[in-house]
Parts: C-alpha cells; structure tokens; sequence
C-alpha cells in the first residue's frame, strides 16, 4: 500500500507531527493526525494528578447504602460526626433517620469507657457533638486545645466569654430563681436546669456563685406560662419540671462519665506511666508499705521528683541510675514519718496507764488524793515505755510491769513534789518545821486560776481538783508535746499546769486573811489552828453587814463564811473578826437542822478523789449527767 505525500505544515503543527491512516467505510485512507505533544509544564500535570487522587472518594455517597452503613459502623463517634461534615451527600445520609443504626454502632464503639445511653432529649448526633467535639455551642471561636467545659444540665458547651454574655446564659436573680422553685418539693427543684458557676474574674472578691440557665429555655418558659392561667398553668409547671428531673438525672450519669475518662487521660500520659513504673519497682524492692503510708504532701513531693516526673520511660538502666538517690528519699521521709506519727501510737499506751491508775487507786483511802493519767505518764519509768516503743508494736500491759513495781514509791514522790509546789506559792521555804504542818492549817487555802468564779481550795481539795481543758500547743513542753495528743484524747493534763501552760494554783493573802477572820471570830489561833479542829468544832457564823442589809436570817459555816467574805467583802472597809458573830448553840442548832432540810451531800471520785455537791433541789438528771460525764473524762 503506497502512501500519499505530505500536506504542507500548518501554524498549528509542528516538525515532530506526524498522521497515521485508516480504512474509512468506502475502503480508502482516510488519514487522521496525531495527537500532539503537550506543551504544559511538569508542575501542572502533578497538580491535576494530586487533584485526581483528592477526589478518588466523590463517588463514595454513590455506593449501596447496605454497604456504606457496614462500613461506617466500624468508625468511632468523633469519626462519623466529621464525616458527616465533610459533604452534602454524605450529611444527607448520615443525618437521615435510617442511619440512627450507624451512630448507634459507633456510640457503641468507643473503647475506654462506656458511654450512658443517649438522653432522652437529644438524637444520636446532637450526643455525640455534645460530649467529643471541642467547640463553643454559642460562637466559633475556640482556644487551641478546644473548649474543655460541658455543663451536662444545659447540655452545652460554652466558652468562658459566652460564659458571661447574656446572650447565652441568663443569670438569675433571687426574685426570679425562688419563682422558678417547687416549693412543696424537698429537694426545691427548678422548673428548668440551673447550675451554679464561680463569679468571673471581673467580680469582687468573696461574690458569691451565679445561677445560671439557658436564655432560650428561660424564654420559652415564660412564653409558655404567660399564655395560660388557672390549672392549665399548674400542668405546664408539672410538665416542665418532670423533664427537667430527668434531664438532671441524665446528665448526673454522663458526668460521671465525663470524670472518670477525663482521669483515665491523665493516667494515659507518659509521666503517670513512670510514676507507676517507678512505685511498682520500689514495690519489688520492698517499700510497698511505706509507699502506702505516705501522706498526701509526700505523696505530692514523691510525684515532684524529677527522677519520677521525667516523661520518659522507666527502663532497666534508667531505674539502676535513680534508684540509690530515690532510696534515700524514701528512707528519710520513712524517718520524718515515724517521728510525726509517735505521739499518736501513744493513745492505747495511756489507755493502758489509765487502767493501772484505777487498781491502784482502789487500794487507798477515799480521802488520799490520787495522781491523774497525765502526771503518771509523765513520770521516768512509764515514759521511758511510752517514748521507746518501736513502730508498729501494740502496747501491751505486760510493757509497764517494771513501772507497776516503783508506783507506790512513785506515788509518795508525786505527793511530796506536789505539796512542795503548793508551799512555794506561800512565803514559807520548804522543809521548815513552819511549812510541814502549814499545809494543815485552817486558814491555808490556794484559788484555782481557771475556775470562775474564784473559789478556796484547801491543800487536799487542791491536790484532787481537774480541768478537763486541753492544754495548748504553745504551753505543752518537750515530754508534754510528744503526748499530746493522747492527753487531747483522753481530756487530761498535769495537774500543776493550766490550759495556757501557767500554774494551776495561786496563794492569794486576801483568802487567807478571810481565814484568819473567821478563825479568830470563833475563839481560836489561826497561826496553830488545823482544817480537821475547825470541822470538829463546825461553827457557825452570821455576817453582821450583811444581817442589816440584804441577808438578815442568812447564816455560815466557817468555810462558808470564807468563801462568803472572800467574794463579796473585799472592798469593804469593815474587814477583820469583828464583821463576823459566832451563832449560840440554839442558832447553830437550827442552821444546821435547815442544811440537813436543803439536803446537801457530797459525792467523791474513787478514780481522783475529785468531790461534788448537790442539793435536793437539782434536778436528778442534771446530777446523773454531771457524774457521767466527770467519769468520761477521768
């Protein structure tokens, strides 16, 4: 077959254009041109590439809806709700009634934990949009990591500018949030889901928290209320707070929710893996009970060590390089521990000390007064039990029988020292035949710094008289710091020291010149005369400035007579015996016969030797309950 010859160039052609033939339907050439080579750049032809290979998904929305609800159930809800974002077609079928299936099956999907059914007042997307995408609900600016803040009860997430627009949340006043109470209900519920959120950085200091509600739900309320009256509007009211119930109920669930895989991300990152890493290796190293006693400030310090806070993995080599120095904390803090934690182990060694006093108590007099807990646990033998009781060991009655042994002497040294502290309060010294039997006298009576108001006290009443006060911080010394606060515990202290850390006891002049007063009224030496004479001899006196004002048929015991002057006479010019008149014998008689109708009896501690009077005229319940109580605290 020949060829024909060449047709000339054209404009439109260049050298390298060639033409090929063809058999047409009447059997000759017909001859066509090549197509010609293209002249484009190398950049654009990848451009278009790149735009071929975007668009490779168009025809997705065109396959089976059988086939695309298979596939997108696999996805996880985060991944549907951007899919059905990305495009019209794939919005119109994702958002269709018949793919409920498909969200259901993602909802179902998520691994960490799983999620509360939908509410009852959202659809699957609305759910799914509310707990896992990161916008703003009201506007469509968000900060880098999203907006974090989902108030489940609005069912909203809100940003903290639409946090104080108006526009978004309306803040109730008091007028319009007790209107919007159930006032027959317990628990005041709303007729609208309201929540309470902290005052804006802009507020005053200490304003108080805002209420807070949706504006359009607040609107819709009073739209609704407004346009019926009588029992129409109690129905609506009815209506709107059952939904609201169960709109709190929901989002009680998904806050729970919401918490517990917010706490399941921070034990995902990098640094908690090290940190359980590192207490899992001091675990096989044998620290796992000191790691479970460790307060929550060392807990905190523990997790602030740069060896354990480095967001790194803990491998073999890393922990054989931060283990000599992580040992090393763990040992001092074991040891700091320890040192804080000895006072309180002391609690059922005291116990202990309390149940021994008691025996021993039972084997003396009534009258003979008897040390307190605290004095006792303060003593050299059963301190030393209490101070050096290694850790973890239970205190036993079998530890104090060396100190059982030395009581007794104990008890007549506490004794001595105790009357010694009274006599240094006098102007005698100690050990001078005055001061032996100065304690005895009549007119030697000491005031409590505590009790108000004042009141004598003779040195045996001193010596079993306590306060059931703590005593302070700041007055408790080296040995009673380290007890303390199984003293708080138990309601004791020593019984020289008050509650501020000062003596219990004060020698005041004006009560022992009282005394002189009224000894002397009765015929006696007050330098010679004992407390037992005077109970033997029981005078009784009338007060003569009294008996012409405001008392004339009141009449004294001597000790009454003392307290009686000690209180209401020392600013009085007429002091001395000659204030006083000693009763005749058929006075006396009668004062004593009305005492023995007021029915005065006392009452005294086997435990401290503590006394306690009471009258016919107090209630029995009232003397039931000071006793019980006195004996709680002993």
């Amino acid at each position: 077959m020949g060829s024909t010859a060449s047709e000339p160039h054209s404009k439109d052609h260049d050298d390298t254009t060639e033409h090929t033939g063809s058999y047409d339907d009447s059997g000759q050439v017909a001859m066509r041109p090549k197509k010609r080579q293209s002249t484009t750049d190398l950049s654009t032809s990848s451009a278009k590439k790149r735009r071929l290979r975007r668009g490779k998904l168009q025809d997705l929305p065109n396959m089976p809806i059988d086939i695309l609800y298979e596939i997108f159930s696999f996805l996880q809800p985060i991944d549907v709700l951007n899919l059905a974002r990305s495009t019209k077609p794939l919005r119109a079928i994702l958002l269709n009634r018949s793919s409920r299936t498909v969200w259901k099956s993602a909802l179902s999907n998520y691994g960490p934990r799983k999620l509360p059914e939908c509410p009852f007042d959202l659809n699957e997307p609305q759910y799914v949009d509310l707990a896992f995408s990161k916008h703003c609900h009201f506007c469509p600016v968000s900060s880098g990591s999203g907006v974090k803040t989902i108030i489940w009860k609005l069912r909203v997430r809100c940003c903290e500018s639409c946090k104080k627009d108006p526009s978004c949340l309306h803040i109730l006043s008091k007028s319009e949030y007790y209107r919007l109470k159930d006032k027959k209900q317990q628990q005041q519920q709303t007729l609208i889901p309201c929540v309470s959120l902290p005052p804006a950085r802009s507020d005053a200091w200490g304003s108080p928290n805002r209420i807070v509600c949706l504006r359009s739900a607040y609107t819709a309320l009073n739209t609704e209320l407004s346009q019926v009256v009588g029992r129409k509007r109690k129905r609506v009211r009815d209506a709107w707070k059952e939904r609201t119930m169960r709109i709190i109920e929901d989002a009680e669930r998904c806050e729970e929710w919401h918490k517990l895989v917010t706490l399941d991300a921070v034990y995902a990152r990098e640094y908690v893996r090290r940190r359980r890493a590192t207490a899992a290796k001091l675990r096989e190293a044998g620290w796992g009970d000191e790691l479970n006693k460790l307060s929550n400030c060392d807990t905190r310090r523990f997790r602030q060590l740069a060896v354990v806070k480095e967001p790194k993995e803990l491998t073999e080599r890393a922990w054989a390089e931060m283990a000599p120095s992580l040992l090393r904390w763990m040992q001092t803090t074991r040891i700091k521990r320890i040192e804080y934690e000895r006072p309180f182990r002391m609690e059922p060694g005291v116990r202990i000390v309390r149940q021994i006093i008691d025996r021993y108590a039972s084997t003396l007099p009534i009258d003979a007064a008897v040390p307190g807990v605290a004095d006792v646990c303060l003593m050299e033998p059963f301190w030393n039990v209490l101070a050096n009781c290694p850790e973890d060991v239970v205190f036993v009655e079998a530890d104090f029988e060396d100190a059982i042994t030395e009581l007794p002497r104990l008890y007549n040294e506490w004794l001595a020292d105790a009357k010694a502290l009274l006599l240094q309060h006098t102007e005698l010294a100690p050990g001078s035949d005055a001061a032996a039997i100065h304690l005895d006298l009549a007119i030697t009576q000491f005031v409590c710094s505590e009790c108000r108001p004042p009141w004598g006290f003779t040195a045996e009443e001193a010596l079993t008289h306590r306060h059931d006060d703590d005593i302070s911080e700041t007055a408790a010394n080296q040995q009673n710091a380290f007890l303390l606060p199984a003293f708080r515990t138990l309601k004791t202290r020593p019984w020289d020291i008050n509650a501020e850390g000062r003596p219990s006891w004060v020698h005041d002049p004006w009560l022992e010149q009282c005394g002189r007063n009224v000894v002397a009224a009765c015929g006696r030496d007050a330098d010679v005369t004992t407390l037992a004479e005077m109970n033997a001899l029981d005078p009784w006196l009338q007060c003569k400035p009294c008996s012409a004002s405001r008392f004339p048929h009141k009449a004294f015991s001597w000790r009454s007579a003392v307290q009686h002057a000690f209180r209401c006479h020392k600013s009085s010019k007429k002091q001395g015996s000659e204030m006083w008149r000693v009763l005749n014998a058929a006075d006396t008689d009668g004062a004593r016969a009305q005492k023995t109708l007021q029915s005065v009896y006392q009452c005294k501690c086997k435990r401290c030797r503590e006394s306690f009077w009471f009258t016919t005229r107090e209630d029995e319940n009232h003397r039931r309950l000071c006793l019980e109580s006195h004996l709680r605290s002993t």
